[in-house]
């Protein structure tokens, strides 16, 4: 009880913002197989250099993988609005998490007792 108390927060928020990182990633990486990153001016072509090397993909492919970027870009900004909207609600949630432990903690000792 004392971890789910005192950490469940920090696991919400650890969990929220991995998840916004992991799909601003996958689109990076989608822009970056399509060809679309390195064009994208010196932005670009920094984050270009962080990303594998080894992609070279036919013209056809590059034109999917377009589309693929910009629905991802689409999944980002709703799932990045989503999360803004949900700021408040997620706060009270792990505050409910916190009391609840402490409910159960205390359930435990007038049992033990």
């Amino acid at each position: 009880m004392f971890i789910l108390r005192y950490f469940a927060g920090v696991m919400a928020w650890f969990t929220i913002i991995a998840v916004n990182l992991l799909l601003i990633g996958c689109t990076l990486y989608c822009f970056k197989y399509s060809g679309q990153l390195s064009a994208a001016g010196a932005l670009g072509a920094q984050i270009s250099d962080y990303l594998p090397l080894d992609m070279d993909p036919s013209a056809d492919s590059r034109v999917y993988w377009s589309y693929i970027a910009y629905a991802m870009c689409g999944v980002v900004g709703l799932v990045l609005l989503f999360t803004l909207v949900m700021l408040r609600r997620v706060a009270v949630a792990v505050a409910c998490i916190k009391v609840a432990s402490q409910v159960c903690d205390g359930a435990i000792n007038v049992v033990c007792l």
